[in-house]
């Protein structure tokens, strides 16, 4: 990522409140208007996959943080 993106990420996600984010994560619920950007799309398509098949979703145990 470059430090471009990484200040967008920090736009997009990181200045949501908790309760918002955690509607999208946790409830699933659709993002609104204002929320439907690139980092939070990814995110909680990225949150969803783990949902529906963790194992498939995280790194193999070669790659794992130890």
């Amino acid at each position: 990522m470059s430090y471009e993106d990484m200040s967008q990420f920090d736009d997009e996600v990181l200045n949501i409140e908790n309760p918002q984010l955690q509607r999208y994560f946790v409830n699933g619920e659709n993002l609104k208007k204002e929320h439907d950007t690139r980092f939070l799309k990814e995110l909680k398509n990225y949150v969803q996959a783990r949902k529906d098949d963790y194992y498939g979703n995280i790194p193999d145990e070669e790659h794992r943080a130890r």
